[in-house]
């Protein structure tokens, strides 16, 4: 009850006409925009008389089955994507402050499904909110542990370059003398960042691990 009582307080019929008719914004987006749960605005809008939308569907494409591709996801999805079942389906999604990660986020996804972005505007920075949900073929995704033991070079590279722009930075010092270049791997598994300095140093690079 106190939950419906706090959102009479904040969402008005004008307020729920703007944002669901309006601007199109799913029941789920609002109700995660006022922390309730999603029968609740099922609920409001009834009260209010509020027509619900049908529901769309989107076409949805089967992951291509490149090997390349799966290990720079996997790569990616283990730094930066938080990953589930929906029902038959994967869910993919992640919140960022960077345009940079919408962009790759969008560049990734948008062949395979449709894209939803939302601006959450919480704290001082803006901040967004997005989401796709993919086809079957993707539940690759839902394995949190690479294994790293059988895949070729291509593949670690593939697998790394997913991690790295979701973990990585380069960092770049200036002694009055030279210029030096850092590139810095930053995570808190540790597991998966040995994992990858046995392979690197495998492969001849000169690698500073700190804890």
């Amino acid at each position: 009850m106190a939950e419906t009582k706090n959102l009479k307080i904040v969402l008005t019929k004008n307020k729920l006409i703007k944002l669901y008719v309006k601007r199109k914004l799913s029941m789920a987006e609002i109700a995660r925009q006022f922390d309730v749960a999603y029968q609740t605005i099922i609920y409001w809008l009834k009260k209010f008389n509020i027509k619900r939308r049908k529901i769309k569907t989107y076409k949805k494409t089967a992951f291509s089955g490149d090997n390349l591709e799966r290990e720079y996801l996997k790569g990616l999805s283990i730094g930066d994507l938080n990953i589930r079942r929906h029902h038959a389906q994967i869910l993919a999604r992640t919140s960022t402050t960077h345009p940079a990660m919408i962009k790759l986020f969008r560049q990734i996804f948008s062949n395979y499904s449709f894209i939803r972005q939302i601006k959450t505007n919480s704290g001082i920075s803006p901040s967004w909110y997005l989401y796709t949900i993919l086809d079957k073929s993707f539940n690759f995704l839902l394995e949190k542990k690479a294994d790293m033991k059988n895949l070729n070079e291509k593949e670690f590279y593939a697998l790394l370059s997913g991690y790295v722009d979701a973990e990585g930075c380069l960092c770049i010092t200036n002694n009055q003398k030279t210029v030096r270049y850092h590139f810095v791997l930053s995570s808190e598994d540790k597991e998966f960042l040995e994992e990858i300095k046995k392979y690197l140093e495998k492969y001849k690079y000169h690698i500073s691990f700190r804890i």
